[in-house]
């Protein structure tokens, strides 16, 4: 590439000095071939980045990353391997304010705290059935208590990524803040594809969504089931009873152990959320609570629950339209590298910042998770 390109340069300079008008057309020539396949050759590299190919620099800190945005240059590195392509591994610090913008937009990951990895898949050993205990008197003969039981859970990443552009005449303005503009956007993206799979992801090349497991209907504790999302049956087919509908979300919280519920959310979308608000209980006592009002930031609460809005959960329906949810019932897992490549071939006039991350998430306990569908009791 670099050979190719001072190639060029040469030839162009030689073209700028010949009076020879045939000899400058061969010139001209020549420097057109050159270039177009300079240009199918920065394209073949931007695509071995996007399928991961090739490996990258690692930027130090947000002035270096600065002047690659603004002018593609590579300097102040903390380590190479390998050739580089033209991307470059996001600082930590870029990093983190992309990661912070992505965990705003998605409740899931405002519940669930997130594990980073270095691997393309993790594995989690989960157990299924808890120890047994016994009570015994100081001289009674101790007898063996139940083994606890476990199981596999493996998470797979996968890519991730972001396509936002910016005007040349932006990256040309040194007053603009470059940076916030290119990673709030970044963040933004990558959080609305990310809140969608964790809902609703099949698990193929990302994180598989908690409604996409195997579903079984559960009126009681005990019906709950490993590698199988429970829900409680409203009692009626696409919708809340009519008399005290506040009745299937407090059989909801008995079907959940009581250790689960202290750190536990409900999560339903806006629509949902809208016809429980202002619903009261038998004798009156309003079972919603804004807590913004009070304590900023805080979420509301219905019938003692936290609530988190996500726009990815179905309306009321025949579909589970409202999770309640354990903080460790679901697990997100982040590679803890971010790469970016910078493209200023594809769209003339504008700078593209092709950026990705590796995700996966799946639930990894499944006593910790219910849901509401509404269906008639089987």
């Amino acid at each position: 590439m670099d050979e190719l390109l001072k190639k060029i340069e040469a030839l162009t300079k030689q073209a700028e000095k010949n009076d020879n008008k045939e000899e400058v057309v061969a010139l001209q020539n020549e420097i057109k071939d050159l270039t177009s396949k300079f240009e199918n050759l920065e394209k073949q590299q931007l695509e071995n980045q996007r399928r991961g190919n090739g490996s990258a620099p690692v930027i130090n800190n947000i002035a270096s990353f600065a002047n690659f945005a603004r002018k593609g240059e590579i300097t102040d590195v903390l380590t190479e391997s390998g050739t580089n392509d033209g991307g470059v591994l996001v600082p930590d610090d870029i990093q983190a304010g992309i990661n912070k913008d992505i965990s705003e937009g998605s409740a899931i990951l405002e519940i669930a705290p997130v594990k980073t990895t270095t691997k393309a898949k993790v594995t989690y050993h989960v157990r299924t059935s808890g120890f047994a205990a016994g009570l015994t008197g100081e001289t009674d003969e101790k007898t063996k208590t139940d083994t606890a039981k476990y199981q596999d859970i493996d998470i797979s990443l996968g890519g991730v990524y972001a396509y936002p552009e910016v005007s040349n005449d932006l990256l040309d303005d040194t007053d603009e803040d470059l940076v916030s503009e290119i990673t709030s956007g970044i963040g933004e993206a990558l959080s609305e594809t990310l809140a969608v799979n964790f809902i609703s992801g099949d698990g193929t090349k990302g994180p598989k969504g908690i409604l996409s497991y195997t579903q079984k209907q559960v009126t009681k504790k005990s019906d709950l089931e490993f590698g199988k999302l429970g829900y409680y049956p409203t009692g009626v087919a696409g919708a809340l009873p009519i008399k005290s509908p506040w009745k299937t979300f407090r059989e909801v919280k008995r079907c959940i152990k009581a250790p689960y519920l202290k750190n536990a959310f409900w999560v339903m979308n806006s629509t949902t959320a809208g016809v429980l608000d202002g619903l009261e209980d038998d004798n009156g006592n309003p079972l919603w609570k804004d807590q913004d009002g009070l304590i900023a930031g805080s979420p509301s609460t219905f019938c003692g629950i936290k609530v988190k809005i996500d726009e990815n959960m179905p309306d009321i329906s025949s579909s589970v339209f409202c999770l309640l949810i354990n903080s460790k019932a679901y697990q997100p897992v982040r590679h803890k590298k971010t790469t970016m490549i910078r493209d200023g071939i594809t769209h003339k006039g504008f700078t593209q910042f092709y950026t990705q991350q590796r995700w996966g998430g799946g639930i990894k306990n499944f006593f910790g998770v219910i849901g509401i569908k509404g269906v008639v009791k089987a």
